[in-house]
């Protein structure tokens, strides 16, 4: 057996990502690796302290966290000679900070192809040795039994669910700012998000500046670049509204559970809402789910686990398009995808495969069948190590 592979587990709303870090352990474990998890939540520093200085193969972290470790003004990871792998499960933007951190034995891993673009533009195309796209994992807890149709249609009492945190409509957080040009850019990229299907945020802001006949290079364009954050967070966010609520407009038998949403069950008081409830909640809630209905955060170009996690427990999926999707779906075979320009249609669409329960578990026990087969914490890891192996020199590490 080789040196462990440590994993970080920090802090998750939901706790999502600590799920995630004990499915991936579970994944490195099945493949023969030893797995140190240290908790930041708990335990001492110490603890971890000493696992590094023991020796390990590699670390691996969500959202950066073990970039802030340092020896003697040097990152640590530099220090000690091995590579920290992390995935970042939402825009980079919001990392900023972390991944201004790392030194040269860093790997990055992103949600969405155009988040790459994003990472080189703003740290340059040489500053992480190693790149990838990567959404997470579907977590599973305990695999679905019902394995055909008839099953299917028979356990699953959820019509349609949506699970998150309700946002309302969102402010746009730049109307603050002292620079109206600097606005009237923002604004301009914001509504060219939303009039299109599938265009990442950095691309809206370099068709903003054209538009204007402006370019901006150095500090300049990192400074306006870090603003894809706020501008993913307000798309994401009023999409979602918009979607919630042609839904909610249109009657159907919607279960949600989450944070926030007094707003909008005031508004439909037929939506059946089942509390706060955490990830491991969810994934209960799923195997009896035959909709799951997903906005994909604006990751127009990338894959989110919540899609990965619906389809594991055996629901069928109901989400934006991306051009992750395109790739690896079928729409109307393994998953069902809608178009924001074509909104007004997602409840006929919804009600359409609600009508129809065996053509409804077909296309869930296909988009079961794909997600295990390519969007397990297994396949996660594979690629994970692959990684590692790629630091070392084609796996001649120990």
């Amino acid at each position: 057996m080789s040196r462990p592979i440590i994993l970080l587990k920090g802090p998750s709303q939901y706790g999502a990502l600590r799920l995630h870090v004990d499915q991936l352990a579970r994944a490195f474990r099945a493949r023969d690796h030893e797995v140190f998890v240290y908790d930041y939540t708990c335990d001492a520093r110490d603890r971890l302290v000493a696992a590094l200085n023991a020796g390990c193969r590699a670390v691996v972290s969500f959202n950066g966290v073990g970039l802030e470790l340092t020896v003697d003004d040097q990152p640590f990871y530099d220090a000690i000679g091995v590579p920290l792998v992390t995935m970042i499960v939402d825009h980079p933007a919001h990392h900023f900070q972390q991944l201004a951190l790392a030194g040269r034995r860093v790997a990055v891993n992103v949600i969405d192809r155009s988040h790459l673009a994003w990472l080189h533009d703003v740290f340059g195309p040489d500053r992480f040795p190693i790149t990838g796209v990567l959404p997470p994992g579907g977590n599973l807890e305990t695999p679905p039994e019902d394995n055909d149709v008839e099953a299917f249609i028979a356990r699953r009492d959820i019509a349609l669910l949506f699970t998150g945190t309700y946002r309302g409509v969102p402010e746009r957080p730049w109307t603050t700012f002292s620079s109206s040009f600097v606005r009237r850019i923002l604004d301009a990229a914001a509504d060219l998000c939303l009039a299109a299907d599938m265009l990442p945020v950095e691309e809206a802001l370099s068709q903003a500046l054209a538009a204007l006949d402006v370019q901006v290079a150095g500090e300049a364009r990192r400074q306006l670049w870090r603003m894809a954050a706020a501008l993913t967070e307000y798309v994401h966010g009023l999409r979602r509204h918009q979607a919630l609520s042609v839904i909610g407009a249109a009657g159907l038998p919607l279960s949600i559970y989450g944070r926030d949403w007094d707003p909008y069950l005031e508004a439909h008081p037929h939506v059946a809402y089942g509390g706060e409830g955490s990830f491991a909640e969810t994934l209960y809630h799923l195997r009896r789910t035959r909709i799951s209905l997903n906005t994909n955060t604006n990751f127009v170009a990338g894959g989110h686990e919540r899609v990965f996690a619906a389809q594991r427990a055996g629901a069928a999926v109901c989400t934006d398009t991306s051009r992750y999707y395109e790739d690896r779906y079928r729409d109307g075979g393994d998953i069902i995808l809608y178009r924001w320009t074509r909104l007004s249609e997602l409840p006929e669409l919804i009600a359409g495969y609600l009508a129809d329960p065996p053509r409804l578990a077909r296309l869930a026990l296909a988009g079961r069948a794909t997600a295990d087969r390519d969007h397990a914490w297994e396949q996660r890891a594979d690629t994970l190590l692959g990684q590692i192996d790629l630091h070392y020199g084609f796996g001649r590490g120990v």
